[in-house]
């Protein structure tokens, strides 16, 4: 009886070529009869994503006593990848597996091979064949859905509102003779048919939705058109939409007042990329660009002055020799508020919450605190957990439901008016400004770049400045050596970067190779500019500008003082980015305020200022602020309220105004040793002073002279 041998062979002529023996007692005769178990082999793929398995075929030889019998195999045609080698199961049986090509490189369709199987006891070239021989195995593979032409699509918007080509098309082929459906996960992008059969090619049209496009921000988003068929896997088709295009993103102030000229910021993109005749400020006031009123600053910024207006919202559109560009900016002018004085002691405000921040929502009417629980009430089982809390006011002021959050370390307004952004210790949440809910958090990247997670650090303060880049500091374990300074880009409508947090790296160097820990910040009304002084001696003060983006250490050396708890009067800034006031520190105790120092733009002193708890510079709309009020607080006198002249000193120091009705006494809203928030109404009408147990509402009354000789 045979016995079998194997001996494969390979050739690239062909998917597979190989040749099998079977040897025993030499020599042999060409009468024997080779028999397969089938002559037909199907294969089935669910689709392409998933090959099915290798198929048996078995093969015996019959009547051949002895010698050797060579099988030799040849696969032809796509279907087949591959042949095992042939396994003996028996005197005179053996088996082979046939292995399908894989369903993800050929892609959906009909494919078919041909395996011829010839043996004989002759030769390995089977001169002499066996009876039977040769033998065919027809084989079919099946692989049903649907394929799309091109596999991915790409859009342009540029400098124009429209883009250059907003349609797309995509043949749509498949198999089996089956129906499928087509749909578009973004809402910029339509898809017509919405469905569709394999029997022949479909023409699929992606156009891009022009109102959609045109709410859209500058940056690049990305969306997919999924072609679903009855059977088969789902075809994705990636598409990529980069809008770059001239456009008008903000305005700050974003709020104006009613019957007065102002100063303003438009920033935005590509400013350069058109001719720019004229800004126009809503339907009937249009500025000529460039002129005394209008002056392109840059590519993204463009410096104005609007003349008095009255109450209303106004779009802030640029005009092109094309006609006007997108804008996503609204001038909102509003009547100056009137107030009358207040004392308000939310039951919020208690031994388990500090005061994180203070902010007035002109807009809106509203002052809103930011509070941090100090147990960390994440469940929200208090009746105040941290997050925001609202005060609007008609007749009366009236405390609305809060916004909650994990913990609360700073909050800031974005430059449109239209947001909240909440900072805590790891992260920043987005909060409606209109109805305070509460989006998305974004986490802080995880790595060593990111020196939140590497030392146990934390976001400790936020600065919104006028491009919608919010500055945020750290503080903690780590920054005793070195403190990282961070950017979040708050995103504009529908797009969400894949992070918005970036690293700041200081223009020039630090003094020190590194930036000292626990910085501070205070920015401008406008968004300008960002002061950032430490609590420690001999570092410098940085200043953020937001026409550059760029974090730089100034000429001035100049700590902050700070209390026994780690709490430091944050510097304040004047609404056009040219006056800023630092809380100083005894020369003998750094935790012992002594004064206050006010600096021009360049950080170059102007003159000092008594004691000061608190600070705010009355706004001026178009220019340098020429008032500033402090807080005073003293156990026996109580609180006064101060006011000071910054035109003019007398050694060195800035005069008070005084008169019958300055200074200003008012109940303290706290400890008389903490340092209160003190923010003005944007006409410079109102103060707003909040501490650990109040909120005062003081109208700025006019001055009324002393009389001569009188106190």
């Amino acid at each position: 009886m045979a016995s079998v041998r194997g001996i494969l062979e390979r050739s690239v002529a062909v998917l597979l070529l190989g040749a099998l023996g079977a040897c025993g007692g030499g020599g042999g005769a060409s009468n024997g009869i080779l028999s397969l178990s089938t002559n037909t082999l199907t294969f089935s793929a669910a689709g392409t994503g998933a090959t099915p398995p290798g198929q048996v075929v078995k093969a015996t030889i019959l009547g051949v006593s002895g010698g050797t019998v060579f099988i030799r195999i040849v696969a032809t045609g796509r279907a087949v990848r591959s042949i095992s080698d042939v396994s003996i199961t028996g005197p005179t049986a053996g088996e082979a597996t046939v292995f399908p090509a894989s369903a993800s490189v050929l892609g959906v369709g009909r494919f078919t091979s041909t395996i011829t199987v010839t043996a004989c006891t002759t030769d390995i070239s089977c001169s002499g064949r066996l009876i039977g021989t040769p033998q065919t195995i027809n084989v079919t593979y099946n692989i049903p859905g649907v394929v799309a032409s091109p596999a991915s699509l790409s859009y342009g918007v540029g400098h124009t509102p429209l883009a250059g080509d907003p349609i797309r098309q995509i043949s749509v082929t498949g198999f089996p003779d089956q129906d499928w459906t087509a749909s578009a996960d973004v809402p910029w992008l339509s898809v017509v048919p919405g469905s569709g059969n394999a029997r022949g090619a479909v023409q699929l049209t992606a156009t891009l939705v022009q109102p959609v496009v045109d709410a859209l921000f500058n940056g690049t988003r990305s969306g997919s058109i999924t072609i679903t068929p009855s059977s088969g896997a789902p075809v994705t088709v990636p598409v990529a939409l980069t809008i770059s295009r001239t456009q008008v993103n903000y305005i700050s102030p974003y709020i104006g007042i009613s019957g007065v000229s102002a100063r303003a910021i438009v920033r935005g993109n590509n400013f350069d990329k058109v001719t720019i005749a004229a800004l126009k400020i809503g339907a009937g006031i249009g500025l000529a660009c460039p002129s005394a009123e209008c002056a392109l600053a840059s590519d993204t910024e463009i410096d104005i002055v609007y003349p008095a207006l009255a109450a209303g919202t106004y779009p802030v559109q640029l005009v092109d020799d094309e006609g006007v560009t997108t804008s996503f900016a609204d001038l909102v002018v509003v009547d100056a508020p009137v107030f009358p004085p207040a004392r308000i002691i939310p039951s919020s405000l208690d031994s388990h919450h500090s005061l994180s921040s203070l902010g007035y929502d002109a807009e809106r009417k509203a002052f809103v605190l930011g509070l941090q629980d100090a147990f960390g009430d994440a469940f929200g089982l208090g009746p105040m957990p941290s997050g925001l809390l609202r005060f609007s006011y008609t007749a009366e002021w009236r405390q609305e439901p809060p916004a909650k959050t994990l913990d609360l370390q700073d909050a800031s307004m974005t430059p449109d008016g239209r947001q909240w952004l909440m900072l805590g210790s790891t992260f920043v949440t987005p909060v409606d400004a209109s109805t305070l809910a509460v989006g998305e958090i974004s986490m802080a990247p995880v790595g060593n770049v990111f020196d939140i997670t590497t030392y146990s650090d934390r976001f400790t303060k936020m600065a919104m400045t006028n491009d919608g880049k919010a500055v945020l500091t750290v503080s903690g374990y780590g920054s005793a050596v070195s403190a990282p300074v961070y950017l979040f880009d708050s995103p504009g409508p529908a797009l969400a970067s894949a992070s918005p947090f970036s690293r700041l790296q200081v223009s020039g160097g630090t003094p020190f190779g590194i930036i000292p820990g626990e910085l501070d910040s205070a920015v401008s009304e406008d968004g300008s500019l960002v002061a950032l002084p430490t609590p420690f001696f001999g570092s410098p003060v940085y200043r953020y500008s937001a026409s550059t983006a760029t974090l730089s250490a100034t000429g001035l050396k100049q700590g902050e003082v700070r209390n026994f708890f780690g709490s430091i009067p944050r510097p304040v800034v004047d609404r056009n980015g040219m006056r800023i006031a630092i809380v100083l520190p005894s020369a003998q105790n750094p935790f012992i305020a002594a004064g206050a120092a006010v600096y021009d733009q360049s950080f170059t002193l102007l003159g000092n200022l008594p004691l000061s708890f608190a600070a705010a510079f009355r706004p001026d709309p178009l220019g340098a602020s020429t008032r500033i009020y402090t807080l005073s607080q003293d156990r026996d006198i109580g609180c006064r309220i101060h006011a000071f002249d910054l035109t003019s000193t007398i050694d060195g120091n800035f005069a008070e105004i005084t008169g019958t009705n300055y200074p200003i006494p008012l109940f303290c809203v706290g400890q008389v040793d903490e340092f209160p928030k003190m923010t003005f109404t944007p006409d410079g009408g109102t103060l707003f002073i909040a501490g650990s147990g109040a909120i005062e509402v003081v109208p700025v009354p006019d001055l009324i002279p002393l009389p001569p000789g009188g106190e």
